[in-house]
């Protein structure tokens, strides 16, 4: 599948979803520009201070509580590394539920 038509279901499933707020939405797109930074490699990894930066959130408090609830959510599959250096890793998480109940299932094989 192509990276705009993945950038497009991701983004019609997070708008349909009334869970998501302006700091979730602003954190998720961060976390697709970091995609894109890093060429679209699947999976990639982030760096907590980066993401902050983009999204504006100066809270780390704020920020693990919304990338925690977007993996909780189901839009990301969020490993942290505790490692300064290296990074979290993230997964885009295949299958998107919103609560208009239309399902967009991912294909990740480039």
């Amino acid at each position: 599948m192509a990276k705009n038509k993945i950038l497009a279901s991701l983004f019609r499933a997070i708008c349909d979803d009334q869970r998501i707020t302006t700091i979730h939405f602003g954190l998720f797109t961060a976390i697709a520009l970091c995609w894109e930074r890093n060429g679209f490699q699947y999976p990639f990894n982030i760096s907590r201070r980066e993401l902050m930066a983009i999204c504006k959130i100066c809270s780390t408090r704020t920020y693990h509580k919304c990338i925690k609830q977007l993996h909780e959510f189901e839009y990301i599959n969020y490993f942290p590394s505790y490692h300064p250096v290296f990074g979290s890793t993230i997964y885009w998480h295949k299958n998107f539920e919103g609560k208009s109940k239309k399902l967009f299932i991912m294909d990740f094989n480039f």
